[in-house]
């Protein structure tokens, strides 16, 4: 049997939190490996997939299966930071 994802409360306090780690720790294209770790533990945390796919570098798909008729959704991020210095010095988590 599939381990179909259960839709849960939206946890804002938690994205918040991710989105702050995220432009805290940025790193340079073909580097995101802090950020991949990060990301995938994340996902463990608030709705674990059937698989992780490795793909090159630090990229990764994640899958849920399930046997539910419909349409299949298809996200794809980026998370690599460009190196430039911010100037939004009142954000402490630049």
């Amino acid at each position: 049997m599939y381990n179909t994802p259960q839709i849960k409360k939206i946890d804002f306090d938690a994205l918040r939190h991710l989105r702050h780690y995220l432009h805290a720790h940025p790193e340079l294209s073909r580097e995101e490996f802090k950020t991949a770790k990060h990301m995938r533990n994340f996902i463990v945390d608030h709705c674990p997939p059937d698989k992780f796919v490795q793909l090159a570098g630090a990229g990764f798909a994640v899958i849920y299966k399930s046997e539910a008729q419909g349409q299949t959704i298809l996200i794809r991020t980026e998370l690599d930071a460009l190196p430039i210095q911010e100037t939004n010095d009142d954000l402490p988590y630049r």
